[in-house]
């Protein structure tokens, strides 16, 4: 039933991505001009937990995450998003593990130099949020993961990205609980070709 559920999300996620690019064109609005690369890192300091019991021994959660990201039309961004997590304790040592996923991201408010958005993505991983204890490798889980955020320039390619992420894993997993998230990330923009001779200032040659 998850499976399903599953193909039928990302139907619709897909459906809705030629959706707005079929309208975007039709309204000659879409971008069609920006390519968006990403990366953050997320640091967070826990106790150990064994057997349900909480031990005074530290564990820490990095995830390194990368993302390639194209603006569908004004309002839509769609892509690819790795997340690389690390997690290091005094008992259970150093473990790496991953998640895969497409993006989807919605725009909304708009100013000159901000936009906030909602965001809702399924991926792929090992990264099991399950039990009393620490998170462990469990091979095959499927995530949903939602989240909002506030996009703020930097600079004329450069944004920085504030976000908060809860992904649920769809599997059947006893005790499992949802894998959250604050991010820190630095996006930058590459303009095509024609874009860039859009925004290029009156007597400036074409690039």
């Amino acid at each position: 039933m998850k499976t399903l559920s599953l193909i039928i999300l990302l139907f619709l996620l897909i459906t809705n991505c030629f959706a707005q690019q079929n309208k975007a064109i039709k309204e000659k609005t879409f971008f069609n001009k920006t390519v968006v690369f990403g990366s953050s890192v997320t640091v967070i300091p826990d106790n150990e937990s064994v057997n349900g019991i909480s031990k005074d021994a530290r564990f820490t959660e990095t995830t390194w995450a990368l993302n390639l990201q194209y603006d569908v039309t004004n309002h839509y961004r769609a892509g690819i998003d790795v997340k690389n997590i690390f997690t290091a304790g005094q008992l259970s040592g150093k473990n790496h593990y991953y998640m895969v996923g497409l993006t989807n991201q919605w725009k909304f408010f708009h100013t000159k130099n901000t936009f906030t958005f909602l965001e809702l993505a399924p991926y792929l991983g090992n990264y099991c949020t399950c039990g009393d204890d620490n998170p462990y490798k469990k091979n095959g889980l499927v995530f949903l993961n939602a989240g909002a955020g506030i996009n703020i320039k930097l600079a004329e390619r450069l944004r920085l990205d504030l976000a908060f992420h809860s992904a649920s894993i769809l599997n059947k997993q006893p005790g499992k609980y949802n894998f959250t998230q604050y991010i820190i990330g630095l996006d930058y923009l590459f303009y095509t070709k024609k874009y860039a001779n859009y925004l290029r200032r009156p007597g400036e040659k074409k690039r």
